[in-house]
């Protein structure tokens, strides 16, 4: 279980960093100022704010929930969780650079073209 969670910590990462950009341009987009006045700047920080925070809790629920029956008992599980979270805060910056790396190594993959001998 440890493994597994942190093996996907650099995809929960990325996963997180993504909702946020995208929550930033739904606030951009929905927080007019004629309609939040001079409290625009606080409301989009909200909302950009909010959005990945209940998205990222809703993906552990999900994963939490698909599996129960292969997770620990509670004591250790809140111990893995609480390691985790120490382990996301420590190594933020290496797991972003972890996961940048993956993915230009995918794409470099994927862009390869094909051995006509194969």
């Amino acid at each position: 279980m440890g493994r597994a969670l942190l093996i996907s910590l650099p995809f929960l990462i990325a996963t997180y960093r993504k909702l946020h950009a995208l929550s930033m341009l739904l606030a951009e987009i929905s927080v007019k100022p004629e309609w939040a006045g001079s409290y625009n700047h606080a409301v989009r920080r909200v909302i950009a704010e909010v959005i990945p925070v209940v998205s990222i809790i809703g993906i552990m629920l999900m994963i939490t929930a698909l599996s129960s029956r292969i997770l620990p008992p509670t004591n250790l599980l809140a111990l893995v969780l609480v390691a985790a979270a120490v382990l996301v805060l420590v190594l933020w910056q290496r797991f972003v650079k972890l996961h940048s790396r993956l993915q230009i190594a995918l794409r470099e993959t994927l862009a390869e073209t094909p051995d006509e001998n194969h």
